[in-house]
């Protein structure tokens, strides 16, 4: 997991004051971070073309709900409940945010790492297809909500 190397390099430059962009390997992790995304459609694109598409598998569907549904609930209740508890903590942008971000999709980072560890990627790309796919219909509504409790 390079992330660990790289989280311990960022505090330890931090902490020293040294600046990222003056070491020799900053253009690549430019480079690096403007790639990521095609790489991981391009992951993804290829366990699509490998998995057997089930649009009625129950596993999947009770995962879209629980996070197109359940999820924003419960970050609509955890709003409330620190609004409650300290007047103030979230914002009328900042609510929204918090529930707009309890209702998007899988990530993509959840098929690859199920395809890295070979740990079931058929049920997570269907996951992440799934709920991307119904993410148009869902993430609208939630912002309506959203606009409509907050603003």
């Amino acid at each position: 997991m390079p992330i660990i190397y790289l989280f311990a390099a960022a505090v330890l430059t931090r902490y020293l004051g040294l600046h990222a962009e003056n070491f020799y390997f900053w253009p690549i992790m430019e480079m690096s971070s403007q790639a990521i995304t095609p790489v991981a459609m391009f992951t993804i694109g290829v366990q699509l073309s490998q998995t057997k598409i089930e649009w009625l598998n129950p596993d999947v569907w009770i995962i879209s709900i629980l996070k197109f549904f359940i999820m924003p609930a419960i970050g609509l209740a955890m709003i409330f409940i620190a609004n409650a508890l300290v007047p103030g903590t979230f914002t009328a942008v900042g609510a929204i945010v918090f529930l707009i971000y309890c209702a998007i999709p899988t990530a993509v980072n959840t098929a690859m790492f199920a395809m890295e560890f070979d740990n079931n990627p058929n049920y997570a790309t269907q996951v992440v297809m799934n709920t991307t796919a119904l993410s148009a219909i869902s993430l609208t509504l939630v912002i309506f909500v959203g606009h409509l409790i907050f603003i």
